[in-house]
């Protein structure tokens, strides 16, 4: 999804909180560390991670504390506000591992040395683009004619060939309350394994 992709980013580390590639989160900016992340990354090269704590830890957990997966974003717009803080709109473009965090201690604000993670794996290409169709065609049959952003996002998805980006976005946009099924979704590597998951909770989906 785009070409240069640092080995070590800054990250925003949030409680139950999932973004899936080719997806946005808007997200409030008022942590004196945050807005200081959001400065830097807005005069370098626009980017931040998402990573995923459990609600009951502390602020700033301990790094064992934090999800091994992550995402990582592009800020696509940023407006701030009058008291200092800030509303982004973060559009995430990959999937990462976290191989080492920077916390408090020895960073002004959360850093990730991490691992892009490769988002065109699939062991059954075929599988892959039967179990797109399928989930597209389970939508065709419950969207209703009048919901016109899911009719866009409808067209969107029958309109691309890549079985990963199809997963994500139903996961984000149809299925997005679940957050365990967001998780195993961001988690799954493999294109024929993330639509499994999304296609099995569609059967279930009322």
């Amino acid at each position: 999804m785009i070409d240069h992709k640092p080995k070590t980013l800054p990250a925003i580390i949030l409680p139950e909180c999932v973004l899936l590639p080719h997806c946005g989160l808007p997200l409030h900016i008022h942590e004196e560390r945050y807005r200081a992340m959001i400065k830097d990354a807005l005069q370098s090269h626009r980017m931040m991670c998402v990573a995923t704590k459990a609600p009951d830890h502390d602020l700033t957990p301990n790094a064992n504390e934090i999800e091994a997966i992550g995402t990582a974003g592009v800020i696509r717009a940023c407006v701030g506000q009058s008291d200092g803080s800030s509303n982004l709109m973060l559009q995430g473009v990959g999937r990462v591992h976290f191989d080492h965090w920077h916390l408090e201690n020895d960073a002004p604000y959360p850093l990730a040395d991490l691992t892009w993670i490769d988002e065109d794996q699939s062991k059954s290409p075929r599988r892959a683009d039967a179990l797109r169709n399928e989930v597209i065609n389970i939508l065709n049959d419950r969207l209703c004619q009048e919901e016109s952003d899911a009719r866009q996002l409808l067209d969107h998805l029958q309109s691309t060939n890549d079985p990963g980006q199809v997963a994500d976005l139903v996961a984000y946009h149809i299925l997005g309350d679940d957050t365990q099924l967001m998780r195993s979704v961001l988690e799954a590597t493999d294109h024929s394994d993330r639509l499994e998951l999304v296609c099995a909770r569609l059967h279930t989906f009322h």
